[in-house]
């Protein structure tokens, strides 16, 4: 019965539905989770230093020499020395020299007196700088910026030093790729969410030819690493259960690897509740229904996600993509081939739900999205496939860098002329 009721009822369904009204028509507004609400005994404007632990990997600000993270504070010093315990989650901003200090092709003789630190998500710091509040989207209203770090060191508990390892796994990869040139920074992009190294040039071809979901991790990313899986499982494991407890452990490893970005947020939980259900034994349960628990479960754990264009469009791109995809498929399939009429049907159900999302939130829109997706994305998806099979093999045989570099180069040559074709079309501008 209770199996039949999670099948049929549309109960979640439903409760996403009113939540989502909710929310975007302003009547209700998630609330941050209590321990996440900065608070301390001394007024902000009177605050010089800030102690703590970084919650994120950086990310970096356009137009501007900062690197934002999200940071959890653990006591604040005023400007006459007067200290007091805080606690809480703020978004800070680090000077970018002393981020980029230890990335290859960036070094900053300022940072020089830190000795070169990894500041990642697990990393504790002392900043000097001053607080100031920010009325942009944002997972914070309240933002630190550090003008001088001064302070810097790694918990050395089991979980300080798991954090450590992924903090420098990630700059090794950093100076793998960085090697490989144009095609290395794209794919550093497209498989971590790491941008310092993407030419803003073609990052904004892409948003131009429709094709801004591709740099953002998401669904398309995290499959791809749950098929490598089940390939390997089925040669390897025949036992079900421990097939399905590897693919868990495997995207569960990748989503910590590259971060929690509300797309890939979004696409992890899809994941794990599609692979739990096969588990116990829910064979046909629709995906609208997973879709609908994830966008809940999404807002208990991270509730200050709902106000970011990434979770919108994600959530709007799926949802269409489920609604409408099929029926569009049963209608271009008697006149396109198969499989091409599955890409168009998915690509044009996504643009139909994002477009007003876009156009609220961009003012612009780019219909070219709808073929150049189509085209784009299988090339992009064996793009990721041969450099994360040459990423392995260069870290086995050091020598087959160069050939690696070269292979890539090739494919990205061909991914920037297609993008840069796209881009020409017309765009829906509104003001």
């Amino acid at each position: 019965m209770v199996k039949s009721f999670f099948l049929k009822s549309g109960l979640f369904i439903y409760a996403a539905f009113i939540i989502s009204l909710l929310i975007y028509s302003g009547l209700f507004t998630p609330s941050k989770k209590r321990e996440d609400i900065f608070k301390c005994l001394l007024p902000i404007n009177k605050i010089s230093e800030i102690s703590g632990t970084v919650c994120s990997s950086p990310v970096k600000l356009k137009k501007s020499k900062c690197y934002s993270v999200n940071f959890r504070v653990k006591s604040v010093m005023g400007k006459n020395s007067e200290k007091s315990s805080a606690q809480g989650k703020i978004t800070l901003f680090l000077p970018e020299e002393d981020v980029e200090a230890l990335f290859p092709g960036k070094l900053f003789s300022a940072a020089k007196k830190n000795k070169g630190f990894i500041y990642d998500e697990g990393a504790d710091i002392c900043v000097r700088g001053k607080f100031f509040s920010k009325k942009e989207n944002s997972s914070s209203d309240i933002i630190f910026k550090g003008n001088e770090i001064l302070k810097s060191s790694w918990n050395n508990d089991f979980f300080g030093k798991i954090k450590y390892f992924r903090a420098i796994f990630r700059l090794k990869l950093k100076r793998l790729l960085f090697s490989w040139k144009d095609s290395g920074a794209l794919l550093l992009a497209l498989i971590t969410g790491m941008r310092e190294y993407t030419d803003e040039k073609l990052s904004s071809l892409f948003r131009k030819a429709g094709l801004s979901h591709i740099l953002a991790l998401s669904g398309m990313h995290l499959m791809l690493f749950r098929k490598i899986t089940s390939f390997f499982n089925l040669r390897f494991f025949g036992k079900r259960n421990i097939s399905l407890l590897i693919e868990i452990f495997v995207i569960s490893v990748f989503v910590f690897f590259a971060g929690l970005s509300p797309s890939l947020f979004r696409a992890f939980l899809c994941s794990l509740c599609s692979i739990i259900l096969n588990w116990l034994g829910f064979k046909n349960v629709k995906m609208t229904e997973i879709l609908s628990f994830s966008f809940l479960i999404h807002l208990i754990i991270l509730p200050e996600h709902y106000k970011n264009a990434g979770f919108i469009l994600s959530y709007s791109a799926l949802f269409g993509i489920l609604l409408l995809s099929d029926f569009i498929n049963s209608k271009t399939v008697k006149i396109l081939p198969e499989t091409i009429s599955s890409s168009f049907s998915a690509s044009f159900s996504a643009q139909i739900f994002t477009m007003p999302v876009s156009l609220l939130l961009f003012k612009s829109f780019a219909p070219v999205g709808i073929i150049s997706s189509v085209i784009v994305s299988p090339i992009i998806t064996f793009f990721i496939y041969s450099g994360i099979f040459l990423i392995i093999l260069c870290l086995i045989f050091p020598f087959f860098s160069d050939f690696s570099a070269f292979f890539m180069k090739i494919l990205y040559n061909l991914i920037e002329f297609l993008v840069l074709l796209f881009s020409k079309f017309k765009i829906i501008s509104i003001n």
